[in-house]
């Protein structure tokens, strides 16, 4: 996602139960206050900037506990000043040319968001200036995997994108084989099963983090 419409951003309020929030010399709340307004594209982005360090945090239950434990633990141990660069605590593992896209990435998160990514996941890219690499055991974390042949704004915007899945995510289970993928995408199919719209609204809430992250 590199723009939001009039219709997408009234989905991602509609989302978020029409929060309340200034716009221009109003007071917006609630669902007929925000179809009232017709923000600009300038205006559109401003707003999903601000729903991106507030609301969106929280659109998931797994995002709110997420929030609550970083407002808890920096309540009871306040950061050091200066603290260490964010991108030099995060787990990499692959490609030093994509380093500067990431770390752009990373510092275009909130605190909460960026202080969990370097905590608890950990990255892994190659296809920029490597084909591949062999290593020993990786830490366990929550895997983050990147294609380094992306354009730089195209590897920022995966990683947001891909941070944001993690963020709002239940602990998820051992990743599955592609193999073990395309044989339950063949069980659905004969059982008739339809997971898209889960799939999709996972997708979209991911879209719309990673956006509002990086929107400036």
């Amino acid at each position: 996602m590199t723009d939001i419409g009039p219709a997408e951003l009234l989905r991602v309020l509609e989302a978020l139960g029409w929060p309340r929030m200034r716009f221009g010399s109003l007071v917006l709340e609630g669902e007929a206050a925000w179809r009232s307004v017709s923000p600009q594209a300038h205006e559109r982005l401003d707003i999903m900037h601000r729903l991106g360090r507030r609301e969106l945090l929280s659109v998931t239950p797994v995002g709110r506990r997420r929030l609550r434990a970083w407002l808890d633990r920096r309540k009871a141990s306040p950061p050091p000043t200066p603290r260490p660069w964010r991108i030099t605590r995060l787990r990499f593992f692959g490609d030093e040319e994509m380093l500067p896209a990431l770390a752009g990435a990373l510092d275009a998160n909130p605190a909460p968001v960026a202080d969990f990514a370097v905590d608890e996941c950990m990255v892994a890219g190659t296809g920029r200036s490597t084909s591949g690499f062999t290593t020993g055991p990786l830490p366990l974390l929550r895997p983050i995997v990147l294609c380094g042949a992306l354009h730089d704004a195209d590897l920022a915007r995966t990683f947001l994108h891909e941070v944001a899945h993690q963020w709002t995510l239940e602990d998820m289970p051992p990743a599955p084989t592609a193999v073990a993928i395309v044989q339950a995408r063949q069980i659905n199919a004969a059982n008739n099963w339809d997971c898209s719209a889960d799939i999709q609204h996972g997708e979209d809430v991911a879209d719309w983090l990673a956006f509002a992250w990086g929107a400036r």
